[in-house]
């Protein structure tokens, strides 16, 4: 229709994706409108954008599992359900090369509609978070909080072990609670991070906290 390949159609949409100009979504389709910044906490006229990883040599999954079991402690308590409900666990190992650089659980909420074992499993195969995750589900994410602290690990410890420590180190620990649009929790996600495995952002910027009048539209009743 449009006379051109599908190879510049496909950039065309990535760059309007990227843009905000369209919302695509995997099985759903491809949407015109404004897509919220990822992991967006609206605080007054602010948004604060948790994190961003990037590496420098690109990085990979390897570990990954995929289990149905109890919440846990602190899982439970972020996603307001009892700690021995059974729910949606993934565990990945995180590595640049051959080194590991970082560890990540996942716990869903019982309540969202994941994909099911083979599809997720190539999803998360390649570099693709838990919130991308959840976007593709009918329960996509609207804000997220993320708790950022250290935690000291020895090559003793199970964790030291998995990110394959050799000495004392100092790690980053993040954890984020993902909710809906209603501010309903959808998502608990813990990782674990070595010096060096990621550089992360922390992005914040403007909001208008009441939407501007589109100039010559009458105002809509009830529409605050």
């Amino acid at each position: 229709m449009l006379g051109v390949s599908r190879g510049t159609l496909r950039t065309a949409l990535r760059r309007l994706e990227e843009a905000g100009e369209i919302v695509r979504r995997q099985g759903s389709g491809t949407f015109v409108g404004s897509k919220s910044p990822p992991r967006g906490v609206v605080g007054g006229a602010l948004r604060v954008d948790s994190y961003w990883f990037g590496v420098a040599d690109g990085y990979s999954v390897r570990d990954l599992t995929l289990e149905l079991g109890d919440a846990g402690e602190c899982a439970g308590r972020a996603l307001e359900i009892a700690a021995n409900q059974r729910t949606a666990h993934i565990w990945r190992t995180v590595v640049s090369g051959d080194k590991v650089i970082a560890l990540a659980e996942d716990v869903y909420h019982p309540s969202v509609m994941l994909p099911d074992a083979p599809e997720l499993r190539e999803m998360l195969a390649k570099p693709m978070t838990a919130w991308d995750v959840l976007s593709t589900t009918s329960t996509p994410p609207a804000i997220s909080s993320t708790r950022i602290t250290t935690a000291l690990l020895t090559p003793l410890d199970e964790l030291g072990k998995r990110l394959e420590l050799r000495a004392p180190t100092a790690c980053l620990a993040l954890e984020e609670v993902a909710c809906s649009e209603r501010r309903e929790p959808l998502l608990w996600s813990w990782d674990i991070i070595v010096p060096g495995g990621f550089e992360i952002e922390v992005l914040q910027s403007a909001v208008t906290v009441r939407p501007d009048r589109v100039a010559g539209a009458p105002e809509a009743a009830g529409i605050g």
